[in-house]
């Protein structure tokens, strides 16, 4: 991650670096699960080889725009619109942690007991860094309820929104969820079993238990 003025890495130079450190398969693919940043760096690259466009603009055209999320982008709102500041808690034992091993920059002032974060990118947009209010991700959200199709625009065929959100390699016990340091938010599409819910925070620690109902997104 960088801070959000400083100019990011070349992400072909980068991901050339992180597969010179990681040559080797953990695993035959397919025998288990495990969550990969990785994995999605070098899906963004097939991405950009196969369509001609970046990863950025592919998403942008045939995600963000179709599903009407105009204010969701891989940057931060040049506009005066309010952008929630990520938050953790300074008596933490991540707090010595954060301290080491993030870069110069992303470290706010102390307010109130935590510790803040100024804004910052993501080094590989494949994997996350994604900017927008819960609004636009409550249309993604809605999408995956009309099984890839939202206001009679499809944006995934049938098969192909519902083979998302199913678990067909154990790894883990997870939660549809993710975040970064600073944020989080939890994800729950269950089209079978309305409601849905999205739920986010500023904080890096869940907002509620995970078994707690949220607010449902009809």
């Amino acid at each position: 991650m960088h801070p959000a003025d400083w100019p990011g890495p070349d992400l072909a130079a980068f991901l050339d670096r992180l597969l010179s450190k990681h040559s080797k398969l953990g695993f035959e693919p397919g025998a288990k699960a495990s969550y990969s940043n990785l994995g999605f760096l070098v899906l963004g690259q097939i991405i950009e080889a196969t369509s001609g466009r970046s990863v950025q603009d592919y998403v942008r055209q045939e995600i963000l725009g179709p599903l009407g999320m105009h204010h969701t982008d891989y940057a931060y709102p040049t506009s005066a619109a309010p952008v929630a500041t990520g938050y953790q808690r300074r008596r933490s034992p991540m707090a010595p942690l954060m301290r080491w091993r993030l870069p110069a920059g992303i470290l706010g002032p102390q307010e109130d007991g935590y510790l803040s974060f100024r804004r910052f990118y993501v080094d590989g947009p494949a994997y996350g860094g994604l900017v927008g209010p819960v609004e636009d991700a409550a249309r993604f959200l809605q999408m995956h309820l009309g099984d890839g199709d939202l206001g009679g625009t499809r944006v995934l065929n049938t098969e192909s929104a519902a083979a998302m959100r199913q678990i067909r390699t154990l790894g883990r016990r997870f939660d549809p969820r993710g975040g970064d340091d600073g944020q989080r938010d939890r994800l729950r599409p269950r089209p079978d079993r309305r409601p849905a819910g999205y739920q986010a925070s500023s904080y890096d620690q869940d907002l509620l238990p995970p078994r707690q109902p949220v607010k449902p997104i009809d």
